[in-house]
């Protein structure tokens, strides 16, 4: 392993401590390893066999990483044991390395308080879930309660990122709603709007998301609007990342919508590309 990423691990691991100390054992256990992005989904799907992961969760997270070319690691875990596998490419900026690790840190975190506690279904662990709704609740909110924890700890200690917070959270929209990213997305949206700090904390989150909201569909501005009126309490509860089963399905009955009106945006897209294509030939350009 390069020392710079053992000497950042030893930085992430020291802040995940402090901020919630009952994690010290579950990060002791979750080791980290780190591939090269051209065989990092290889290596992910060896160490997924490896910790025991089920099948259907394995198809489930394949879906999701298809849709996004992003994804800096993962936190992996099943019957026979846990482990973070992070790309190498993408951690060239220390402080984002730090914070990568906490948000794979604050995944086993929260899977532990989980299942410690059972308030959410053992088998949505596993990626089996009882319905759509559920399931997109579920994936959505995992990360929400990830990112959450990541930057509320990279508050404290004043670790910030120097690109724009705006530019960031447009990007996560337009991937969402034009390249049909995964909900998770929704999640790591709703995150960095509620708790990054490069936000002032006065700063009017519903104003802001009104204004990235324009230009595009009212119903997708809608549904925006309603997921952040019922998720914004969450911002001051002490332990956010604890939720409940209708709660996740309410989410996700918003998301599902969400979803169905981006994916017809790409499709009306995709239509008017073929057919401005069309055209030239047809003009001779």
């Amino acid at each position: 392993m390069k020392e710079c990423f053992k000497s950042q691990e030893v930085i992430a691991q020291k802040m995940m401590e402090e901020a919630l100390p009952d994690a010290q054992k579950i990060v002791e256990c979750t080791s980290v390893q780190y591939a090269p992005a051209h065989s990092w989904t290889f290596e992910r799907n060896k160490i997924a066999k490896l910790c025991g992961e089920p099948e259907c969760k394995r198809k489930q997270v394949e879906c999701e990483l298809s849709n996004s070319e992003s994804v800096a690691g993962e936190f992996i875990t099943g019957s026979k044991g846990q482990i973070i596998l992070m790309k190498e490419e993408i951690l060239v900026d220390p402080e984002f390395h730090v914070e990568a690790l906490l948000h794979e840190w604050a995944h086993a975190y929260c899977e532990a308080v989980e299942k410690k506690e059972s308030y959410i279904p053992a088998e949505y662990h596993n990626g089996c879930f009882p319905n759509d709704e559920l399931r997109r609740g579920y994936s959505m909110w995992k990360e929400f309660a990830a990112q959450g924890i990541c930057k509320k700890i990279c508050a404290i200690n004043g670790l910030k990122r120097k690109d724009s917070i705006t530019e960031e959270l447009r990007g996560y929209l337009e991937d969402l709603i034009y390249n049909l990213a995964a909900e998770n997305q929704i999640g790591y949206f709703f995150a960095d709007l509620f708790f990054d700090c490069r936000l002032e904390e006065n700063a009017d989150r519903k104003q802001l998301l009104r204004e990235l909201l324009k230009g595009y569909d009212v119903d997708i501005q809608s549904d925006f609007l309603e997921l952040y009126s019922i998720m914004v309490t969450q911002r001051t509860e002490k332990e956010f990342w604890r939720t409940n089963i209708d709660y996740l399905e309410e989410l996700g009955e918003i998301i599902g919508r969400i979803k169905f009106q981006a994916m017809y945006n790409a499709k009306e897209k995709e239509i008017r590309r073929l057919a401005e294509s069309s055209s030239e030939k047809s003009s001779g350009i």
